[in-house]
């Protein structure tokens, strides 16, 4: 049998070619699989893939928990704390396995108490996606004035939401630490928010604590230094006794030094004058000095056979006289505190033929009557009282009425259409003088509304009316009672 060689040299060149093709192959894909094992589990991205589904599909295998969240600062700022483009605040989350995650979100919204609440779509804060560089981290915003003056209560009553995939996972509006409410700091609103940036905080397994807000009853008040000092003293006392102490104790050390002064003077005298009348003149100056240094020392032993106190440190005790002007009740703030810090009157309606009774509130709020017996009660007492705190001025002319103290010039719609525009403004926390709970607030009746007034605060004295609007304004968002809850806040919780 004759073998044709050059055949079988051809075969195995070929053969040798594919294996040679394959080994390459083998080993490009060896290299392509270790750089991507290798790599992908720090989450680098390369260029260009940012949306490859296996990158992703790695980074949620974690389970992502977002444990929780709540504004710094939070909840009633003071006046003067919102400045103009200037004025920042944090939204802290605390999270598990979240680090990087691509499909987290936020909203920040603005609630006015009534039926819709309002997205701050213009300043960016509006299913805004993040990510978050340690379990740890604070979403930083600059505050704005995007939906002011849009309802009763503060210009600005903040809240949020967190989204994961899409999904609502924590929602802070009347949560500890989840709202955070101020007043502008002008009539017009200018300039909206905007998302800053993603500040990280580090790692720890602890919930997120709200700081509570500084008592300023037990700082060390201020110490004045005197110009120059009264004696001993170099700072202002507490006690007005202890000026006159040190003005007497000095007095009588100045009668001292002018009795020996006179008492020289009259020696003097006494030996250069040769004359007879001269003579008891001088004697008669030595007498008079003697003897009023003895008044003064002997003032000092009779005060100080009196009370020793009258000469010692406390001095002369005069007691403070304090005047004060007790503002009209509002919401607890002249009310004695329980253990809770609450208002005594943070309480459910007793009153048997009250409306606001816990029993007869069940229909209306059937998951917080209790609740809502409180806040009827820090407002009215569970009766239908006409607010003598809310009141524009000039005119003392009260806005707020019955159980629940809707107010008339913000809320006037839910009493029917024709009780809408009664006054020049809807009247907000803004328009108060201070003290507000003596001088009211900045608004006025209209001219010719004066009858459709008396009908519509007559609509609003009704308890059955007054109950019904109550209910649509709590389904909506029960913080349009805001202002009860620093001293009844157990009917928020």
């Amino acid at each position: 049998m004759k073998i044709n060689k050059k055949n079988i040299i051809v075969k195995n060149n070929s053969l040798s070619l594919v294996s040679n093709v394959m080994k390459k192959t083998s080993f490009y894909i060896l290299i392509v699989f270790l750089i991507f094992n290798i790599l992908l589990p720090f989450n680098i991205v390369l260029s260009g893939f940012n949306n490859l589904s296996f990158q992703k599909n790695l980074v949620s295998a974690a389970d992502c928990t977002i444990n929780s969240a709540g504004w710094d600062p939070y909840g009633e700022q003071p006046d003067g704390f919102f400045k103009e483009g200037t004025t920042t605040a944090d939204i802290i989350i605390k999270t598990k396995d979240c680090i990087n995650y691509p499909d987290i979100s936020f909203s920040v919204y603005e609630t006015d108490g009534l039926a819709f609440d309002d997205p701050l779509t213009d300043s960016g804060l509006y299913e805004q996606n993040i990510k978050l560089p340690t379990d740890n981290s604070a979403i930083h915003i600059q505050l704005g004035e995007e939906v002011c003056e849009h309802g009763p209560g503060f210009d600005c009553n903040l809240y949020f939401k967190l989204y994961k995939d899409g999904s609502v996972v924590y929602q802070s509006l009347n949560k500890p630490s989840g709202n955070l409410y101020y007043e502008c700091d002008g009539a017009t609103c200018l300039e909206d928010g905007k998302f800053l940036e993603i500040l990280p905080l580090g790692t720890d397994d602890k919930p997120f604590v709200v700081t509570p807000k500084t008592d300023i009853s037990n700082k060390t008040p201020a110490v004045y230094k005197l110009l120059a000092p009264i004696g001993k003293l170099t700072t202002a006392p507490e006690n007005i006794g202890e000026y006159f102490n040190t003005i007497f104790l000095m007095a009588i050390g100045l009668c001292g030094v002018l009795a020996v002064i006179m008492i020289v003077i009259g020696g003097v005298q006494y030996m250069g004058d040769e004359s007879i009348f001269g003579k008891t003149e001088a004697k008669s100056r030595i007498t008079s000095a003697i003897l009023g240094l003895l008044i003064a020392l002997g003032s000092y032993a009779l005060l100080n056979t009196i009370n020793p106190d009258l000469l010692g440190k406390g001095g002369i005790n005069i007691k403070s006289v304090n005047a004060s002007i007790e503002p009209l009740y509002d919401r607890g703030i002249a009310d004695p505190k329980n253990s809770n810090g609450e208002s005594i009157r943070c309480t459910p309606v007793t009153t048997p033929s009250s409306p606001c009774t816990v029993q007869n509130l069940t229909k209306y709020f059937p998951n917080d009557a209790v609740a809502m017996s409180k806040i009827c009660n820090m407002e009215s007492s569970g009766t239908n009282a006409i607010s003598g705190t809310d009141v524009c001025n000039p005119g003392k002319t009260p806005f707020s009425f019955g159980l629940f103290q809707i107010n008339l010039s913000a809320n006037g719609i839910l009493a029917g259409s024709e009780c809408v525009g009664l006054f020049d403004k809807k009247v907000a926390g803004k328009d108060a003088i201070e003290p507000k709970y003596n001088n009211g607030f900045s608004c006025s009746l209209l001219p010719g509304k004066e009858a459709l007034y008396e009908k519509c605060k007559n609509i609003l004295l009704d308890s059955t009316k007054n109950l019904e609007i109550a209910k649509s304004l709590y389904t909506a968002n029960k913080s349009a009672w805001l202002g009860d809850k620093r001293y009844c806040g157990s009917a928020f919780n």
